[in-house]
């Protein structure tokens, strides 16, 4: 998917482009998409749901699913860590 793009429309297949969202809860938001191509006209509803973390920040106290050990992929070398985002 490119830069950008929430997700392709089912229809005509062009990207999708998110024009709202609401938090429904911590881990879940809904995202209101409008198709990319005027002609198609496609809008839609998806929803963006958290799963559970591939990695965790050290020092921060937090209850969420983590990836069981055997599917962890190990940190590229010079890859960030993942940013914690506020509550």
């Amino acid at each position: 998917m490119s830069r950008g793009a929430a997700a392709r429309c089912p229809y005509c297949k062009s990207p999708g482009r998110i024009r709202n969202s609401e938090e429904v809860s911590l881990l879940h938001r809904d995202v209101y998409i409008d198709c990319a191509n005027d002609a198609c006209g496609h809008r839609w509803k998806a929803q963006l749901s958290f799963v559970h973390s591939i990695s965790t920040p050290s020092g921060v106290p937090i209850d969420l699913p983590v990836t069981p050990h055997r599917n962890r992929r190990s940190p590229r070398d010079g890859e960030p860590p993942p940013v914690p985002v506020p509550a």
